[in-house]
């Protein structure tokens, strides 16, 4: 007796999205480790962006803000960040 084998589909859809709380602890955490901090305008100014949701897009945006080197225009600097990867 021989075993066929068979075709097994699986559909995965992963939906994942971040709480308001949990995206401004990643971002003290990533700006942390440097010494880095953002006063709450400036955390609403970056959190109010539809891509902080993205974990990548979240991450990219903390490392630019990180060593971006003028600190009186950092507010600037958020207001004017890429909505997206691929901007």
């Amino acid at each position: 007796m021989r075993l066929q084998r068979r075709a097994i589909q699986i559909d995965v859809t992963c939906t994942f999205t971040f709480n308001m709380v949990y995206v401004q602890q990643i971002v003290d955490e990533l700006l942390g480790r440097y010494n880095k901090k953002l006063d709450a305008e400036q955390m609403s100014s970056l959190l109010t962006k539809q891509s902080s949701e993205n974990p990548l897009w979240l991450s990219i945006a903390c490392e630019e803000l990180r060593v971006f080197g003028q600190f009186r225009e950092l507010s600037d600097k958020i207001n004017h960040l890429a909505d997206g990867l691929l901007e």
